[in-house]
């Protein structure tokens, strides 16, 4: 439902919602079936809209599964409240920019071998 409204707040007349199945590692095995339909489709590139302090990871997972297929991917992020500017203002932002570094790191030398 939340993609749904998006698409139409940004006046998206075309659009369709791929469903993945959730299997650990989830970004990975998410990115696999969405190559698997961008290649049915025959899709050459795709910009991937992530949250805040996610989007390195996001960009990482989704060009290593990509790039074989011949897919380019761009990565778009969204902040919130917490932004590369103030992050450190609170230790929540601290906290949060620490656990996506701690993902990024896990993702680049344990998953993504």
């Amino acid at each position: 439902g939340f993609v749904e409204v998006m698409a139409r707040i940004a006046w998206l007349q075309d659009f369709e919602v791929v469903r993945v199945q959730e299997r650990e590692p989830i970004s990975l095995n998410a990115a696999g079936q969405i190559r698997d339909y961008l290649l049915k489709e025959r899709l050459h590139s795709v910009v991937v809209v992530t949250p805040d302090f996610r989007s390195r990871r996001s960009l990482l997972v989704y060009q290593t599964v990509f790039s074989p297929a011949g897919i380019s991917v761009g990565c778009v992020p969204v902040f919130g409240t917490k932004t590369p500017q103030n992050w450190t203002e609170t230790w929540h932002g601290i906290q949060e920019v620490g656990l996506q570094f701690m993902k990024l790191m896990y993702y680049k030398f344990w998953v993504l071998l």
